[in-house]
């Protein structure tokens, strides 16, 4: 599987030589693992994907609001660019119309989280009660060989310290002084990823697509 961070990155870190060949195939595992372990702490998908359509329904008994916008949260984060379409339903919720596509200008993005704010006076004026949007969007991470490529270096530096913690898990036989390390290495990495949680209050959520 691709990996955030190369192995031999991680062995450097740990002072591993590439000549101990058990200690190299426990820090490829434990690599492999964090990885896995990132996606799911962070709720997003690393693998590069491309067209994801996200379809929310706006409605006014249920308008979460941030500083008077209306703030929807994709399903994945590590976006690359979005569209966004608005499609109104009728009094008796049986058609939608073709919709309007709202112009980028109106819209702010945290692209790296997944979540976009419609101001009030721009974009947020089309989301009235009962409306339809869909937010479309590629994300993730291209790949060159095993490890992805352009990840944010905060990112890199959570693989590394998660892949760290897991190694001395995997080689510590329970021994105190190895419980103590990983006890420092996952307070760094909770601080890290603190920072940059993707589950941000007050949003609408993707419901299934029309």
């Amino acid at each position: 599987m691709s990996q955030l961070v190369s192995p031999a990155v991680v062995r450097s870190r740990a002072n591993i030589a590439s000549t101990n060949m058990d200690a190299v195939a426990r820090i490829t595992d434990a690599v492999s693992a964090a990885t896995i372990h990132l996606e799911e702490m962070l709720n997003t998908t690393f693998a590069a994907g491309v067209g994801q359509s996200d379809v929310f329904y706006i409605t006014h008994h249920d308008r979460p609001r941030v500083f008077d916008s209306i703030r929807v949260e994709f399903a994945n984060g590590f976006v690359n660019g979005a569209t966004a379409i608005v499609s109104k339903v009728d009094h008796h919720y049986s058609s939608v119309d073709a919709g309007t596509l709202l112009d980028n200008d109106y819209i702010a993005y945290d692209f790296e989280r997944g979540f976009a704010d419609f101001r009030h006076g721009d974009g947020g004026d089309h989301l009235g009660d009962n409306t339809y949007l869909q937010c479309t969007y590629d994300y993730g991470f291209a790949v060159t060989g095993d490890v992805f490529r352009e990840v944010p270096a905060w990112l890199v530096e959570a693989a590394t310290l998660k892949s760290l913690s897991l190694y001395k898990i995997l080689t510590s036989c329970g021994t105190g002084s190895a419980a103590k390390g990983v006890d420092a290495l996952d307070g760094l990495l909770a601080r890290l990823l603190t920072r940059h949680a993707r589950g941000v209050p007050y949003r609408f959520k993707p419901i299934s697509p029309l």
